[in-house]
């Protein structure tokens, strides 16, 4: 099932978006799904039960704050835990 809505853009914002629809040889419309598909966030039931608690925080973050996130560094004394249950977990592949 599909939808139709109706958007405004600003001008620059539709060139931009006719000229990717013409590189990419593919319809205006297929450009805006595309980016939708890729830009929008996971859904918190999309994502397992297990890792909910983990990515719950992360989806209320802004930009600015997923970016600190991003760049912390892992513990090193949490490595062997990290390559012990990494292991594990190939073991069951």
């Amino acid at each position: 099932m599909t939808r139709t809505i109706t958007i405004h853009l600003p001008d620059t914002l539709y060139r931009r978006l006719e000229r990717a629809a013409e590189l990419f040889r593919q319809p205006t419309e297929a450009i805006v799904v595309q980016s939708l598909v890729h830009s929008l966030p996971p859904l918190l039931e999309d994502i397992p039960a297990e890792y909910q608690p983990d990515v719950y925080p992360l989806l209320q973050m802004d930009d600015a704050d997923l970016q600190q996130e991003a760049k912390r560094v892992f513990p090193v004394e949490r490595w062997a835990e990290y390559e012990a249950l990494l292991n594990k977990k190939r073991s069951r592949l």
